[in-house]
């Protein structure tokens, strides 16, 4: 899957980086500011026909008439294994065919305890990856178009299989594989061809991936710090520290005082009577009251696509 993925660089550093990879753009129309944690019913910038233009993420289909009744959260991904025989993917599969330029896409990893921690994926040498994608066009009555798109997934390759069973499919510029995916002539796919030109692939040697902060699961927040590697070690120790301090203080200072009392007790019953070996002592009513106060409850917290 994809759900969620990061556009760091302006439109400038982005149009740069195209020229880099050749890409030609003739119409540059998007224009944006980094985005650090895109996600479905977000705008975001779509290259397709030589152009570079805003759309919504999640595609919406041409024949909707009702804008409001539409569901772009529940179509941001398009797997690759139905993109000719499904009615919502074949004609853009055919006729509408994009890229979408990110800096990295994020996946949850689920822990064997059953957490998810996310992490995010992205290129070694710092330059956006340009996944397949499609997009679809929808004409309102006062004369204006909606544009929305979808991200392309196949099954992830060894290397990535780890994090997510499917990743994006990434294409790289000045291939045989994006020159037939950025054809606007080609109209017609047979499957064979189709997953040649789709197959997702991994090169360690390119790709890396780290775990970031769980905010990044909080569709609002949009801070660089969402893409850093997330800062364990001696953060942690001292947040470890600081939640132990806090149990010490929660503790009823009546409780403590008790305690003492209790312990005073037994160390003078001790000197008077000496224990016998294999005997054993018996529960005192107030260690009772002691162990069976109440404990605090802590305090806890976070998908898509």
């Amino acid at each position: 899957m994809c759900g969620r993925y990061a556009l760091d660089v302006n439109a400038d550093e982005l149009l740069a980086q195209f020229d880099a990879y050749n890409i030609k753009v003739s119409e540059p129309s998007a224009r944006f500011t980094p985005s650090y944690n895109v996600g479905p019913t977000h705008k975001a910038p779509v290259y397709h026909s030589n152009s570079l233009c805003m759309m919504i993420w999640g595609l919406i289909p041409y024949w909707t008439k009702d804008l409001s009744k539409a569901q772009p959260y529940k179509t941001f991904n398009a797997r690759l294994e139905s993109l000719l025989t499904s009615k919502m993917w074949k004609l853009p599969c055919e006729y509408r065919r994009c890229v979408v330029p990110i800096s990295g896409y994020y996946e949850w990893k689920r822990l064997p305890s059953g957490k998810k921690v996310p992490y995010l994926v992205r290129r070694i040498d710092g330059n956006v990856m340009l996944l397949a994608g499609m997009y679809d066009e929808v004409k309102k009555e006062d004369g204006s178009n909606v544009l929305s798109y979808t991200i392309v997934t196949g099954p992830a390759p060894d290397g990535l299989n780890w994090l997510h069973e499917r990743m994006p499919v990434v294409l790289k510029p000045n291939t045989k594989e994006w020159e037939l995916w950025m054809n606007d002539e080609k109209h017609t796919w047979n499957a064979d061809e189709l997953y040649k030109v789709l197959e997702t692939t991994f090169d360690s040697k390119e790709v890396y991936s780290y775990r970031v902060s769980t905010d990044v699961g909080k569709i609002t927040n949009n801070e660089k710090y969402l893409v850093e590697p997330l800062k364990e070690g001696i953060a942690s120790f001292f947040k470890g520290q600081k939640r132990e301090k806090e149990k010490i203080i929660d503790v009823p200072q009546s409780t403590v005082a008790l305690k003492r009392e209790e312990e005073t007790i037994i160390k003078k019953e001790n000197e008077i009577t000496p224990s016998v070996q294999g005997s054993t002592p018996m529960k005192r009513d107030v260690v009772s009251l002691l162990m069976s106060s109440p404990k605090r409850k802590n305090q806890g917290h976070d998908n898509m696509r």
